[in-house]
C-alpha cells in the first residue's frame, strides 16, 4: 500500500513540475516596427582615390 502512494505522490510532482516549466516558458518573438520587404537597403560605401604628380589622396 506504501508503494501506491509513494507512485501517487511522484507522479503528482511530475505533473506539477510539467506544468511549472511549461508556465514558465518566455515567448520570445520579435517585434520588428516596419515590414523588411519596403524598408530599403543602406546605400553602399564609395571610396574616391586621387593620382596625380605629387601621390596619391584617398577620400
Amino acid at each position: 500500500m506504501t508503494f501506491i502512494d509513494f507512485l501517487l505522490c511522484l507522479v503528482a510532482a511530475l505533473l506539477v513540475t510539467a506544468v511549472w516549466t511549461d508556465m514558465a516558458r518566455l515567448d520570445a518573438a520579435a517585434q520588428v516596427i516596419g515590414d523588411s520587404a519596403t524598408m530599403a537597403e543602406p546605400p553602399g560605401l564609395t571610396m574616391h582615390v586621387e593620382a596625380d604628380s605629387r601621390g596619391v589622396a584617398v577620400r
